[in-house]
């Protein structure tokens, strides 16, 4: 193996490590939550992250996230977006966000669907291909090809679909040139 080869190695290794340290990780394994504070404080932050390490984070990672809930409560209410974690095992979701809950955290699950059904947010929309393809942006052959099942959505157009399907005028107001 080459010096160069083994560096980059060790650097991809570092990498994967640090993220894996921030709770995040492009396996894609895992559940990815966006959390928030519930109120201006967080006094119960140690049971916060005990829960956390609950579900395999490590404890700095929890503590890292802890962190950043913190910061977020210094920022107005309507810029406190969240963190964002990948968890690695939460077998049962909604007592996990029911438990955060109480202890004043709102933990949103976020997930890209694993599959959609385009010719189905066309038809909703009352649109033909060619009328979909434009208003939003896409190429018309594109729009075919998933709606004859030739090629799948790759998971940017998936959420983007997710959008359209349920704001539509967001997407189009977000393509109007000013």
């Amino acid at each position: 193996m080459s010096k160069t080869s083994s560096l980059r190695a060790k650097l991809e290794q570092l990498a994967r490590h640090r993220d894996e340290d921030q709770g995040l990780s492009d396996t894609g394994e895992g559940a990815s939550y966006v959390l928030r504070p519930n109120g201006r404080d967080l006094p119960e932050s140690v049971m916060i992250a005990r829960r956390l390490i609950e579900t395999g984070l490590r404890p700095r990672a929890a503590h890292g996230i802890i962190t950043k809930l913190a910061k977020l409560l210094a920022m107005p209410a309507d810029q406190r977006y969240g963190v964002a974690a990948r968890l690695p095992d939460v077998p049962n979701p909604a007592a996990f966000e029911a438990d955060l809950e109480k202890l004043g955290i709102i933990a949103e699950r976020r997930s890209v669907p694993a599959h959609i059904d385009v010719a189905a947010i066309r038809r909703k929309l009352g649109l033909s291909q060619e009328e979909f393809a434009l208003r939003f942006g896409l190429d018309v052959a594109t729009v075919r090809n998933w709606e004859q099942g030739r090629y799948q959505p790759d998971g940017a157009a998936r959420v983007l679909l997710r959008v359209i399907e349920r704001h539509p005028a967001a997407v189009e107001g977000a393509l109007v040139e000013v």
